[in-house]
């Protein structure tokens, strides 16, 4: 099936748009903890300065939409598991 140029423009537009959002959840959740935060570093998601984890857009933009939906599902689990080991 051919797609017109607007098709096709419309489309990217669509995707990069879902990436960006993936991308800001990503970077809301944060790292729920000191071990999560240490894997993505090693990867070269994330870098660790004045002692915390930050995200490293530019790196999590080089990956496909599929991915960043894994690691945004991943570490909202993890997030999860964390509160719930809070003492009540």
């Amino acid at each position: 099936m051919m797609h017109t140029i607007d098709e096709t423009r419309e489309t990217l537009a669509r995707e990069t748009a879902v990436k960006v959002l993936l991308i800001d959840a990503i970077c809301g959740v944060g790292f729920p903890n000191i071990l999560l935060g240490g894997e993505c570093e090693k990867v070269g998601l994330a870098e660790f300065d004045n002692g915390h984890y930050t995200w490293k857009r530019r790196a999590l933009a080089a990956n496909a939409t599929e991915r960043l939906q894994e690691l945004y599902q991943a570490l909202c689990e993890a997030r999860e598991e964390e509160v719930l080991a809070w003492p009540e």
